[in-house]
């Protein structure tokens, strides 16, 4: 399962013969082509027992946001139960519109079908610097945004893994304000 930025939308392509061809991109995420990438800020994939894929992505949904030279994008997330061939309609991750605006982020999906998303967020600060965030998925549901850390690094996006028993583990660089 590969999941990247394509035309300016968010597509994931998928093998049936273990890497060596991959299927046609499919959008996962239509952002009317405007999706953009970065040093650590593309889509993440993630694959559940079942074959159930999810995907996060920074993306604007926002037509205003494009008339500024740098949009604040969201994470959106959205899933599919029939391998990657349709998708759900995005959901946003962060609670607060537009304080997630590095769009640095992690995800990771448990056997059961749980993703799991951590986040740089600048929401509870007046000055200088970000905070990690955490969320748990269930269902295409975002459960509540949980402030994890404070004192992070602000250009370093946190990292994140899954235990076979669905424990989410979180990692990030210690620095900033």
């Amino acid at each position: 399962y590969v999941v990247f930025i394509n035309e300016g939308n968010i597509c994931v392509s998928v093998s049936k013969d273990k890497g060596v061809s991959f299927s046609a991109p499919v959008i996962a995420i239509d952002v009317k082509g405007r999706a953009q990438g970065g040093m650590q800020r593309g889509p993440r994939i993630g694959v559940d027992a079942q074959k159930n894929l999810t995907v996060t992505a920074p993306v604007v949904f926002d037509d205003a946001e494009y008339e500024k030279k740098y949009p604040t994008a969201d994470l959106y997330l959205v899933t599919s139960t029939d391998g990657g061939q349709t998708w759900c309609e995005p959901v946003r991750v962060n609670e607060v519109p537009k304080k997630a605006p590095e769009s640095l982020h992690w995800m990771g999906v448990a056997p059961t079908g749980e993703a799991h998303v951590a986040w740089l967020d600048l929401r509870s600060r007046q000055g200088q610097g970000q905070d990690v965030y955490y969320a748990k998925v269930t269902d295409g549901k975002v459960g509540e945004n949980i402030k994890i850390a404070s004192t992070v690094c602000e250009c370093c996006a946190p990292g994140l893994t899954v235990s076979r028993d669905g424990n989410p583990f979180v990692a990030f660089r210690e620095g900033g304000q």
